[in-house]
């Protein structure tokens, strides 16, 4: 007994899908036929507030969508702030029109929403607001500026009045495409043309717009129940395209009941900012994900778009950015700095030297005048795989051993990313100090923080000119098997700093001398010229230089090595020099700016 009634529900679906499908198809057909009738076109701001009952309208919906600005008390004339002016859309059909408006906000995702304001029959109107959820694809198109050919479903759309927001199904959308020629006449000005055979005597341009309708009435037999929040003039009825129901309003009956469906037509305005949809265009889905749900105020963000303000999305730039995204959502305990990691050869952190004190605020200056230096980025850049990039985390420290300015510790995360906490003596920025040391300092923690990682894969990387083109998997595996990041306050020599004493002195030197200018002051390096070097036990003497300076700068920290003793320490010229240089090493600059 129960098959019958199993057969009787399934020939109930069916027909019911057949009667959708074939609704579906009539309604279609009636938005073809009627797609004629559409006139769609640009008008400027001035042009809608001339509009009062419009205007009145767009304030109430802006106070509607952000009802904190109602708490305030203020009232906006001027709605750029909240919707794009300098795009607004204009569709007529016969007597009816809409007015669309991309609405902005600080937030950059992949989701728009247009504001629609539709007219009534009686001069005022209704507010919606739509929602797109951009693909990649379609992210890139708008990119290049082709924004107004990508044929769009609404995903949701809201009624404000009411705040009901409904699902849109793809069956209750209708889509056409007009072209609007625009005209100049004699002065200049732009205006539409109507078609008629000499009405356009300046031709300007063509622009094709995608017109979308969106049945009320389909929504409802979908499962919503949309179509009963829209309100007219209470009591109207009526029939035709304006018509209205028993119950009052403009026909938002479904056209199941007979009654007419009285559709939001409105076109998808997708234009975002160039720069915007530039950024959201080279994320990956777990990175979209990621920049949707931070705060429009977050910091990382800012830094973003305005690094991409003044600079090209090339590959390096966006490969960057990826890398950068990627480390900042595996390392949720790292606060990276955008701008000042993508000067340097690491992902840096530093938020632990971002407060007002003095110690501070002179590391941030020596840090950020290394990073002006070419040679600094191109060390890690060239020996190290620009796709693995290390995180650094840099820190200023009271609790270092005496005598050590600087130490490096490094961690694996889950994810195999490589963290590096970088610690900086404060006492050595405590204003007693010269800038070129507390530059050597941070530089020589930087490239532990590179052998680090060596140390953990040798493969990553490739050649360093100054090792006469060995690999450094070669050089790490034929002599320096046990790489430790920890200075032996003891005095023990210690593996990375033999390899910093063998091959990595040209590279300091370098990059020391090209921050000179900047840590230096003009005064102090006119007094070093003027120094002079006296041999031991001679009368022989020679003017200061600065090759010997940098490079016996480069020794500081290195002099417990055995490579300095037996190279510098057992040599008394070498040593000599060494200890001349040593004394000159804090006469110089220590203010920085």
């Amino acid at each position: 007994m129960k098959k019958p009634k199993i057969l009787s529900l399934f020939f109930t679906i069916i027909i019911c899908s057949f009667y959708l499908s074939c609704e579906k198809d009539l309604y279609d057909d009636a938005i073809k036929n009627e797609s004629d009738h559409y006139k769609v076109k640009k008008i400027s701001f001035k042009d809608f507030k001339q509009n009062r009952k419009a205007l009145n309208k767009l304030g109430e919906s802006i106070i509607k969508k952000y009802p904190n600005i109602h708490n305030r008390g203020v009232y906006f004339e001027e709605f750029g702030v909240y919707v794009d002016t300098t795009d607004i859309r204009v569709i007529e059909d016969f007597d009816k029109h809409s007015i669309t408006f991309r609405i902005t906000n600080q937030e950059v995702n992949n989701k728009i929403e247009n504001l629609v304001l539709q007219s009534k029959e009686n001069g005022d109107y209704e507010a919606f607001v739509t929602e797109y959820v951009l693909s990649q694809t379609e992210l890139y198109l708008i990119s290049q500026g082709q924004y107004n050919e990508i044929e769009k479903n609404p995903d949701a759309i809201t009624k404000l009045e009411s705040s009901e927001r409904v699902v849109v199904n793809s069956e209750c959308v209708s889509i056409v495409s007009i072209t609007t020629t625009y005209c100049k006449d004699n002065e200049g000005n732009l205006f539409v043309s109507q078609g008629n055979l000499g009405d356009c005597p300046i031709p300007s341009h063509i622009e094709t717009y995608v017109v979308v309708s969106i049945s009320s009435g389909c929504l409802n037999q979908y499962g919503g129940t949309f179509g009963s929040s829209f309100t007219g003039d209470a009591g109207d009825t009526g029939s035709g395209s304006t018509g209205g129901n028993s119950e009052g309003g403009i026909g938002v009956g479904s056209p199941s009941t007979g009654t007419n469906d009285n559709p939001v037509i409105t076109t998808p305005v997708l234009n975002l900012e160039e720069i915007e949809a530039n950024i959201i265009s080279i994320l990956e889905p777990t990175q979209l994900e990621w920049w949707n749900n931070q705060p429009a105020s977050n910091n990382i963000k800012h830094q973003i778009r305005y690094f991409f303000s003044f600079n090209e999305f090339s590959e390096e730039n966006e490969e960057f950015t990826n890398q950068f995204i990627t480390q900042t959502i595996l390392n949720p305990d790292l606060n990276f700095d955008f701008e000042t990691s993508i000067k340097s050869p690491a992902n840096i952190d530093l938020t632990q030297v971002q407060d007002t004190t003095a110690t501070a605020r002179k590391f941030r200056c020596v840090y950020e005048k290394l990073m002006q230096t070419e040679t600094f980025k191109k060390l890690f850049k060239d020996t190290f795989d620009e796709n693995n990039r290390i995180n650094v985390k840099f820190e200023i420290s009271s609790e270092l051993p005496p005598g050590r300015n600087g130490s490096c510790e490094m961690t694996v995360a889950p994810d195999g990313s490589y963290n590096n906490l970088i610690k900086i003596n404060s006492n050595l920025l405590d204003g007693t100090i010269s800038n070129i040391i507390v530059a050597k300092t941070i530089l020589h923690e930087c490239i532990h923080a590179y052998l680090n990682i060596k140390r953990m894969n040798c493969n990553l990387g490739s050649t360093i000119p100054e090792l006469n083109n060995l690999d450094l998997q070669e050089l790490i595996s034929l002599f320096y098997q046990n790489f430790n990041c920890h200075i032996d306050v003891n005095g023990a020599p210690q593996s990375q700093h033999v390899f910093m004493f063998d091959y990595l002195t040209p590279t300091f030197m370098n990059i020391l001398n090209e921050v000179k200018g900047l840590l230096i002051s003009q005064n102090h390096i006119q007094q070093l010229n003027n120094q002079i070097y006296y041999y031991p036990n001679s009368n022989l003497s020679e003017p200061f230089n600065w090759n010997d300076f940098f490079y016996n700068l480069s020794l500081s920290g290195l002099n417990n090595t055995s490579s300095f003793q037996t190279n510098i320490q057992s040599d008394s010229i070498k040593y000599s020099k060494y200890l001349f240089y040593s004394s000159l090493f804090n006469m110089v600059t220590k203010e920085c700016h």
